[in-house]
């Protein structure tokens, strides 16, 4: 499990683990049951953001976004792991902010010409 996951005051406590615990057995099954549905890629850009320091998904794993497009597929890295959120918050931010008004600048662009 990912450095930060899970407060350490979870495990300290048998009620909080009573919650918590179910809801991680489903995320783990659902995760090793996943399987990929059969379809078009996208045909649209995507951004993907990931942390520096992430062993669970590095920069090799977040590339294979690309596959899922026909359009751009940006990867962004940011200073942290998997929960790179909570350190870099703002650079996340202006970082989608940045993408999404790329995106919507290209699909107002595309509905001019079509």
């Amino acid at each position: 499990m990912p450095d930060g996951a899970t407060p350490p005051e979870v495990f300290g406590s048998p009620e909080l683990l009573d919650l918590i615990l179910p809801i991680l057995r489903s995320d783990f099954r659902a995760c090793e049951t996943y399987a990929p549905p059969d379809r078009y890629p996208l045909h649209m850009p995507i951004a993907v953001y990931g942390g520096l320091a992430d062993v669970e998904a590095g920069r090799e794993a977040l590339q294979a976004w690309e596959q899922e497009t026909t359009g751009a597929c940006v990867v962004r890295m940011f200073p942290g792991g998997h929960f790179f959120l909570r350190d870099s918050p703002s650079r996340v931010a202006a970082a989608l902010e940045h993408d999404l008004a790329n995106a919507l600048q290209m699909a107002s662009a595309k509905s001019c010409v079509g």
